[in-house]
């Protein structure tokens, strides 16, 4: 029994690696309500399940023939297993990936009593039940077919390793600054403090009983500088002040560089690890977990305008796009609402896009216009735009039009049009009278080499959707 070759046995890690992923993804997704890629690796494998299956294969081999002691020889070996992993990775990357200090008869968090029996059972499970398909199915591969795709799947899996590590080591990095940052802020209340104390010996001191977030310590400290300005007036900017001053801003700076976590791999450690834990570094790990979320809601979702969003609707397309006759888009607002989106970044409103067939306004047009699309400031360049248009394009075509115009006064705005594949047609100038074409552009060079006239106009630009 379990006479494999080494590719075979390489294969079997690879496929209850898998298995493990979609136990643990399944069970998260289903407590969170809503699809979670689970482990520390980004691909569909959790190395944990793949090395424990593998030890329950080996550790129960003298005792196949017995229940019991088959139950006991995977519960024991999978639990060193556990343990080692867990204390190894702690000692590496200073976080704690599962942490059962709160179940009964835990030892130092890393193991307990239930996981234990746990194990034990699913080592019966998998030498009784699960184990004989798998078999069947590796054994039944020619090794001329199995080995060059059990090595293909050990580079991709190995590339993956290797970038989740990196990833982990680079958060025990910014987790190490970040308290060191506190610690300095700390000491630096602490000297704004004394020097409180000697400048108004009327200050009383409200002495901390509890472990200060360094959010809030941002807070206290400019609380003292505050205070100092008002005693010491001019000198606030001589000497030592100053140069604890210019120490705080740089210290600040550097608090919300490391909080930023736009790193992929990094990222997804924080999200899909909800019981990562550290006793040393709470506060940053939790101001990191906070930083990452609040990123991924930053992703941006379209949505058709609701009642929800119509003042924020509104209120963005009022900002950005002054020139829009809000009249006249409530009532379009109405006739087509597929074509009014915002962009949603957690419960705001950053990106708004609309538009309404052009023969409303010019019954020879048979076009799709798009009449406005703006994305708040701060949010610009993150692609936010390109979904808008997108899904703008895509509801058009839901109402039966086979093409988009909008017109497009220059600058950024028209390389955005032009690089999502919009075409130039004309140009337009604009008159007390109305609008006027001067120009029909006969492909990109002819638009690119035409001097726009002195009067305020615009080009008219065109996309086949």
């Amino acid at each position: 029994m379990y006479s494999y070759s080494a590719t075979q046995w390489l294969c079997f890690f690879y496929l209850y690696c898998f298995v493990g992923w979609c136990f643990e993804s399944t069970y998260v997704s289903i407590r969170k309500h809503k699809p979670v890629n689970r482990g520390f690796m980004r691909g569909p494998y959790l190395p944990l399940y793949g090395s424990g299956a593998i030890v329950m294969l080996f550790v129960s081999l003298p005792f196949r023939n017995s229940l019991i002691l088959t139950f006991l020889a995977g519960s024991i070996g999978a639990t060193i297993l556990e343990y080692v992993t867990g204390v190894v990775m702690e000692a590496l990357f200073k976080v704690r990936y599962w942490d059962y200090s709160d179940q009964k008869l835990n030892f130092q968090g890393h193991i307990c009593l239930s996981s234990s029996i746990a194990w034990g059972v699913l080592t019966i499970f998998l030498t009784r039940v699960l184990h004989k398909p798998v078999e069947k199915l590796v054994t039944a591969i020619p090794e001329q077919v199995l080995t060059p795709c059990t090595y293909l799947v050990t580079v991709i899996v190995a590339v993956d390793f290797a970038l989740s590590v990196k990833a982990a080591l680079d958060l025990r990095d910014v987790l190490l600054k970040l308290e060191k940052a506190k610690r300095d802020m700390e000491l630096l209340q602490k000297r704004l403090d004394v020097m409180i104390a000697f400048a108004e010996d009327a200050i009383e001191k409200k002495r901390q009983e509890r472990s200060i977030r360094s959010g809030e310590l941002i807070g206290i400290i400019e609380e003292r500088f505050e205070k100092l300005r008002e005693v010491r007036g001019k000198d606030m900017l001589n000497g030592e002040l100053a140069e604890l001053r210019e120490r705080f801003v740089e210290l600040k700076s550097k608090r919300e560089q490391l909080r930023t976590v736009e790193n992929g791999y990094r990222k997804h450690l924080l999200i899909h690890n909800p019981s990562m834990h550290s006793e040393r570094f709470r506060e940053a790990l939790d101001v990191l977990k906070q930083s990452a979320e609040e990123h991924d809601k930053r992703r941006g979702k379209i949505r058709r305008v609701t009642k929800n969003t119509e003042d924020m609707f509104f209120s963005l397309a009022g900002e950005y796009l002054p020139d829009s006759d809000m009249d006249k888009m409530k009532l379009r607002e109405k006739q087509y609402p597929k074509t009014f989106l915002v962009c949603m970044c957690g419960r705001k409103v950053v990106g708004v896009a609309y538009g309404w067939p052009r023969a409303l306004d010019a019954p020879e047009d048979t076009s799709f216009v798009l009449d406005g699309i703006a994305v708040e400031e701060g949010f610009q360049k993150k692609g936010y735009g390109t979904k808008l248009l997108r899904a703008f394009e895509k509801n058009a075509r839901r109402y039966g039009f086979s093409s988009v115009s909008l017109g497009s006064a220059g600058g950024k705005t028209e390389k955005f049009y032009l690089k999502n594949g919009y075409i130039p047609t004309e140009y337009k100038v604009i008159a007390e009278d109305g609008t006027h074409p001067v120009k029909a552009f006969e492909g990109i060079e002819d638009y690119e080499c035409y001097e726009r006239p002195q009067e305020d106009g615009f080009v008219v630009m065109e996309k086949r959707i």
